[in-house]
């Protein structure tokens, strides 16, 4: 499975050839000039990976918390109301603590990083 760069920034986390990298130019430019290179993937979002970032599960709720940004796991229906099966959505924190979910899926570290990007802040390993 290959990635595009228009889906990259600087400083995502990718897999080139099996090892986690974070993105520069030069790994751009790879991407660009390639197309589709067989050899660089998205790394999957899991528990382990929120935690590595700092999220702190909510009790024994399927809810992890880094300031006002939430990511559920969750059966989410779609539009149909139909199972989209379980899997990582963002949500954001009012000023309350009420956690509004939305239906974007995050299934990539890079997606959980670029939607972060969005409010101000940057994902680091902790």
């Amino acid at each position: 499975m290959g990635i595009s760069v228009t889906e990259l920034r600087l400083g995502n986390l990718i897999k080139l050839n099996d090892e986690i990298v974070q993105v520069d130019i030069s790994i751009i430019n790879y991407i660009d000039d390639c197309g589709d290179p067989e050899n660089v993937s998205p790394i999957p979002l899991t528990e382990e990976w929120l935690k590595k970032f700092g999220f702190i599960q909510q009790g024994d709720r399927k809810v992890w918390i880094l300031d006002r940004v939430a990511v559920t796991w969750t059966d989410h229906p779609d539009l149909r109301g139909k199972s989209t099966g379980d899997k990582f959505y963002l949500g954001f924190r009012d000023i309350s603590g009420v956690i509004y979910r939305t239906t974007i899926e995050v299934l990539y570290v890079h997606v959980l990083q670029n939607a972060l990007a969005l409010t101000g802040k940057e994902l680091e390993i902790k």
